[in-house]
This record gives structure tokens, sequence and C-alpha cells, in this order.
């Protein structure tokens, strides 16, 4: 049973792998498994995380989305982005 992703646009400009593959290869990608498809994603993050969301229930075309969060160029992966993280408990 295969696992297809389709290579969304956020991550395509996040990654300059995930746009050479889309290039190459076109913006769908079949793996073995939903692992697997998480393994390649946490490959890709060259600057920017992207990662394999489930596809929505009502699209039958792929298993799931190979996306990035639109953020500010500068932001890498490895820093805490600005601002405090509160919940509602704390009146936030």
């Amino acid at each position: 049973m295969s696992y297809v992703v389709a290579v969304k646009r956020s991550a395509r400009q996040a990654s300059v792998t995930a746009g050479e593959w889309v290039r190459d290869r076109g913006a769908r990608r079949d793996f073995d498994s939903k692992q697997a498809a998480r393994e390649w994603a946490s490959d890709l993050g060259e600057e920017r995380t992207v990662w394999v969301q489930d596809a929505h229930p009502a699209d039958d075309t792929v298993d799931g989305y190979l996306v990035a969060r639109r953020v500010a160029f500068w932001v890498s992966r490895d820093e805490e982005p600005p601002g405090e993280q509160v919940t509602l408990a704390d009146g936030g």
C-alpha cells in the first residue's frame, strides 16, 4: 500500500530540495508508508521546517501534503519565534 504526498507551494518555497523534486519529477511523490514520507520531510528542512500533514478527508487524490509554515525568511527552525506563549488559564 502506498502513501501519496502532494508537495504544496509553501514547501517548495521553504525547501530548495522540495522545489527541485517538483521541477524534476512532479508535484506528487509515492512512499511505502506515512513514516517514510515523514522521514523524507524531516530531511528537507534546510532552514525552515517542512512536514507531512494528513490530506483533507474530501481529497481522495492524495494521502498527505508536504507543507511549511509561512514565516519571515529570517526565522530559522533552530530559533524560538518572538513573543511569549500564554495559556488561557494564565489570563492571556
